[in-house]
């Protein structure tokens, strides 16, 4: 028996909850995203670069797109972004000031911290899945990897979650249901994701009349990462606009 067979045996939902387990017990690594509107006018990519804190449930990402860099920073249930000029604009003195969306101060918010976090997800997985499947080899940043995709049924959490998971299903779309690909290197550890999600076109209009597809890569596993928030003094409280929105 080769030394894979008994890994190429296993459920591959095991397999999948053990990668985030892996990913998260590295503790931190550098993030790439890359951003697609499906079916719009442009589809021409917006890339972002980044770091996330995986137990601790921070991030930070800027994400370049034509309107300038928007900024975002995430600690647990409170979200930071602010939006620079594009490059070779009129500099910082035109930076917009810092918004805040606090899911902390929205009822029936515990559990809603690092949601789809990896950590999040090796917690949640299981009671949460509705099938998992091994797609077959790729690779990734030029280095073999194993492709799987997910399911999820976030309604199967249970009552006692599902309140706080009602916050999630908006923002993604207000379905239950949520299907992604995962991407495992030879280390079991996830290096990338993909998921579409469904939005709003504009404010008002049902969910899911667009779509974006969202690839966050993972390297660099295990960096030193201090992330700080923004201070008070520097923020916006935009909470309950943001509801107002996915609601």
């Amino acid at each position: 028996m080769s030394p894979e067979s008994p890994a190429a045996e296993q459920v591959p939902a095991d397999v999948v909850v053990a990668a985030y387990r892996a990913t998260t017990a590295e503790r931190t690594a550098r993030t790439a995203m890359t951003v697609v509107c499906i079916g719009a006018d442009d589809e021409t990519p917006l890339t972002g670069t980044g770091s996330m804190d995986f137990l601790n449930g921070c991030s930070e990402m800027q994400l370049r797109t034509p309107g300038g860099c928007v900024e975002t920073r995430q600690f647990g249930l409170t979200t930071y972004q602010r939006v620079s000029p594009p490059s070779g604009g009129p500099g910082d003195a035109l930076c917009s000031g810092w918004t805040m969306v606090d899911l902390g101060k929205v009822s029936h918010s515990a559990g809603f911290e690092g949601a789809m976090s990896p950590a999040w997800i090796a917690a949640s997985m299981r009671p949460a899945t509705r099938t998992v499947e091994k797609v077959g080899a790729d690779t990734v940043g030029g280095e073999p990897a194993d492709r799987y995709r997910v399911v999820l049924d976030l309604e199967r959490l249970g009552e006692e979650s599902a309140q706080s998971m009602g916050h999630l299903t908006d923002l993604v779309g207000g379905r239950p249901v949520h299907t992604f690909e995962v991407w495992l290197d030879s280390r079991r550890r996830v290096v990338q994701e993909r998921k579409v999600v469904p939005v709003r076109s504009h404010v008002g209009a049902p969910p899911g009349t667009e779509q974006v597809s969202v690839t966050l890569n993972f390297s660099d596993f295990g960096i030193p990462l201090e992330l700080e928030a923004p201070g008070d003094g520097e923020t916006t409280d935009v909470t309950h606009e943001f509801f107002k929105t996915v609601r």
